[in-house]
């Protein structure tokens, strides 16, 4: 939604660093801002970016998605032989731990057809 329909609706965009959330028992009451001071307020919305705790998928040559994410197959396979990844790696859109243990299951699959094929075919 652009900042005109916000504006429409009489919300306020303010782009600024938080630099503190003021409340009492886990409700909203004020939010400082680093150069616009603070304003008191009961809620708001905010949007969070997603960042790799480790470079090691890009220390390993492993092609990288836009979101910083490891690229893979189905299969948990990556852009360098022999190396698998799945779960929060991928910086797929659905962090969810069920997906992530899902992803781990596919790369599991992958990793023991590509052992299979290797030895038997």
């Amino acid at each position: 939604m652009c900042s005109s329909a916000f504006q429409k609706k009489e919300i306020q965009v303010v782009e600024d660093r938080i630099t503190a959330l003021i409340g009492k028992r886990g409700q909203l009451e004020r939010v400082v801002f680093a150069t616009q001071g603070e304003r008191a307020r009961r809620g708001g919305f905010v949007a969070s970016q997603l960042l790799q705790a480790s470079p090691f998928g890009e220390e390993l040559g492993c092609q990288m998605n836009a979101m910083g994410g490891i690229v893979t197959d189905p299969f948990g396979r990556t852009t360098v032989p022999g190396v698998y990844a799945a779960g929060d790696a991928l910086m797929a859109v659905l962090h969810q731990l069920i997906i992530a243990a899902a992803g781990g299951s596919w790369a599991a699959a992958g990793v023991n057809t590509d052992l299979t094929e290797r030895e038997f075919l």
